[in-house]
Order: C-alpha cells, then sequence, then structure tokens
C-alpha cells in the first residue's frame, strides 16, 4: 500500500471519528429516561419529538428564490470557525464552510463542507503558491462512482500537508 493512499484512508478515518465525536458533543442521538419522554424537546427547528421541522408554517418572503435542498429555518448544528495558530498561517483561508476542526500542538485538521472537486483542485492550487511544493503527491480518481482526489506536499520548513476530497467533504490536515 501506498504512503498516499495511506494517508489518505488515514484522514477519512479521522475525518469519520471527528464528526462522530462532533455527533456526540451535541448530545443528539442521547438516550432518555422514561422520566423525560412525556417532556417535550424544545430545540429550534425541531418538534416535540425531536424530529427536523422542514416546514415552519408560513413561508419565508427571503427564502423566495433559493435554491438549496433544505429550507432555511433547519439549524446550523455544525458551524467552526477558521483556527488561527502556526499552522492555519502557513496556508490561504478557503470560503468554504467550515464543518468541523481539530487542533493539538503539532498538527491541525479542517473539515470543510460545501466544495466541489474542482474548488478543491483550485485550493490545491494556492496551497502550492503558499509553498507546499516539497515532495507533492496528487491523487485524482472516480472509484464507484465517487470522486476522491486528494493533494500532500511538504514545505522548505519540514510543515506537511494533506488535501482530501470525497464525496462533498473535504479534509485539510497540517502538521509538523
Amino acid at each position: 500500500m501506498t504512503r498516499h493512499l495511506r494517508n489518505t484512508l488515514f484522514i477519512l478515518a479521522v475525518s469519520a471519528v471527528l464528526i462522530s465525536l462532533s455527533a456526540c458533543r451535541t448530545g443528539y442521538g442521547k438516550i432518555q429516561s422514561t422520566e423525560e419522554w412525556d417532556e417535550p424537546l424544545t430545540r429550534p427547528g425541531y418538534d416535540e419529538y425531536g424530529e427536523v421541522q422542514l416546514h415552519s408554517g408560513d413561508p419565508d418572503p427571503e427564502d423566495e428564490g433559493d435554491d438549496s435542498p433544505l429550507p432555511s429555518d433547519i439549524p446550523d448544528l455544525f458551524h467552526a470557525e477558521w483556527p488561527d495558530n502556526e499552522f492555519t498561517d502557513l496556508v490561504p483561508q478557503p470560503d468554504f464552510k467550515i464543518y468541523l476542526t481539530e487542533e493539538s500542538e503539532d498538527s491541525v485538521t479542517i473539515i470543510f463542507t460545501g466544495a466541489d472537486a474542482e474548488e478543491i483542485r483550485a485550493y490545491a492550487e494556492e496551497l502550492q503558491k503558499a509553498g507546499f511544493t516539497v515532495d507533492p503527491d496528487t491523487e485524482d480518481q472516480n472509484a464507484y462512482g465517487m470522486e476522491i482526489y486528494s493533494y500532500s506536499a511538504s514545505n522548505e520548513a519540514g510543515y506537511y500537508i494533506q488535501l482530501v476530497y470525497s464525496a462533498g467533504t473535504s479534509t485539510l490536515h497540517i502538521g509538523k
């Protein structure tokens, strides 16, 4: 198994774990004791049974012409900000929606949503312009109808990046 394929599988596994952990952190999916079942749930965007409310009643006039697949009244459960640290200072901040971040003393992982493969390829070019050109490795394939793209490289200072796109979710990992 090549180093790049191992790294890609690792990043995908880390992404899945981070998404799972973030779901646990929100408290959704908690098992309630039977004593709490009679108490209605009151989270915005959900009915008393915990189901997402797809229609909130009267249409919002600001939503007209919006081609988004979901109405604007569904809460944004996951949203993170671009971290400010030694790793993110090395790369340009993309315009993608940041779903989740995980920081440690020797790396940062950022999960994006809302970007397609072409936008991720363009961002990989921006990473190259930022100096991540040492030992580059690019993988661009379509496996079982799913588009997968990855770019990894280091810079002269020894920091490395790995950018992975798969099924509408992207992960940027920066480390030293």
